[in-house]
Order: structure tokens, then C-alpha cells, then sequence
């Protein structure tokens, strides 16, 4: 089976146990790219039982030490190619599962940099519309991603227990967030007006 049949499964697969279509965008894209590497070096269309070891080994060397992609990078490649080869594996497409015994990827840890509070509200200050400016110190206050405020409703909102109920959040998982004095009074205003 070509590779890249054998990656279109695989996409099928992650929408049917609802992983979300981040995940599925971003192994989309991964695996596009080492599709094309190993075309340009076996010379054309590559079926997914004659790459070897040595071919996905090469493709990570030829990203770290030819392309000089981040140790992130590196990463997500590294993880689509175990993803791709478990499932191929598990659905009987390959005999064995090369990626399985690849060595795993350390990734270097990174100090985390946040906003300052005089950060925070120089940003705040440059936004002119009040509503955009209200959910930059919601997201501030909250710790909430982007996707997960726009998917909340003003019954996800109990401002009586100063609580916030995220429904399926990152990993699909349900969360309370407490609402803080700093956005308490903001969302008081909101409601009201």
C-alpha cells in the first residue's frame, strides 16, 4: 500500500475516535512532509512496507542536522512517524513496526517566559474595541485557550460561584476554572450590559 494511502487511513482513523481536527491538521502536515523526503530519495511513490529503519532514521537525521529544524520540530515528526507505524501495525497494513523501535526523542526543557501585569495591560491598552479588550483580561485571567472561550456560554459562566465550566477542553476534557477579582467585576458589567 503507498504511504500515502496508508497515511489516509490513519486521518480517517483519528476523526473517528474524535481526535480534534488540530491534531489530525497538524499530523496532515507532518507526514506530508516526510512523504515528500522519502519519494525524493527512494526516486518516486513509496509504499509503506519497503521503508525501512535506516529511511526513518535518515529522514530524522536529514531534519536535525540538514534542515537544522528545532528539537520541537524534530518532535512532532518523530511522534507522527511512531503514531503512523502503531496504526499501520495495529490494522495489519505493515508485518512490523519499524518506528517502535527508533530511540525516542528528548526533548530539552525550556523555561517558560510570561507577561508581566505592566505587559499585560501595555497589550490590553492597544486594543481599541471594548468587547476584543475584555477577552484579552478574560484569556489573561483565566489561563483559557482561545478555542475553549469561544466555545463557552454565558451558562458556562456561574458568576454566583465565581466558576467556569470548560466543556471539552484540550484532550476533550471537561474543566472548572475559577473566576478571579481581577475579571469578577468585568464579567458582572458584561452580563448586565
Amino acid at each position: 500500500m503507498l504511504f500515502s494511502e496508508t497515511a489516509e487511513k490513519f486521518y480517517d482513523y483519528m476523526a473517528s475516535i474524535e481526535r480534534s481536527p488540530r491534531t489530525i491538521e497538524v499530523y496532515t502536515r507532518d507526514l506530508g512532509y516526510i512523504r515528500r523526503y522519502l519519494e525524493e530519495r527512494k526516486n518516486g511513490p513509496v509504499y509503506i512496507e519497503d521503508v525501512t529503519q535506516e529511511d526513518l532514521e535518515a529522514f530524522m537525521r536529514n531534519v536535525k542536522e540538514v534542515k537544522q529544524y528545532s528539537p520541537n520540530t524534530r518532535s512532532n515528526y518523530f511522534y507522527a512517524l511512531r503514531s503512523l507505524y502503531a496504526f499501520a501495525y495495529k490494522k495489519g497494513l505493515v508485518e512490523r513496526n519499524i518506528a517502535a523501535s527508533m530511540d525516542f526523542m528528548r526533548m530539552p526543557k525550556k523555561e517558560r517566559n510570561y507577561l508581566t501585569k505592566k505587559e499585560v495591560e501595555a497589550t490590553i491598552d492597544c486594543i481599541h474595541s471594548p468587547l476584543i479588550g475584555l477577552i484579552a483580561r478574560f484569556l489573561f485571567n483565566t489561563g483559557l485557550r482561545i478555542s475553549e472561550c469561544l466555545n463557552l456560554t454565558l451558562d458556562d459562566v456561574d458568576l454566583g460561584k465565581r466558576s467556569i465550566h470548560v466543556r471539552q477542553g484540550k484532550g476533550r476534557k471537561d474543566r472548572m476554572v475559577p473566576i478571579n477579582n481581577n475579571i469578577y467585576g468585568l464579567l458582572l458589567d458584561y452580563r448586565e450590559n
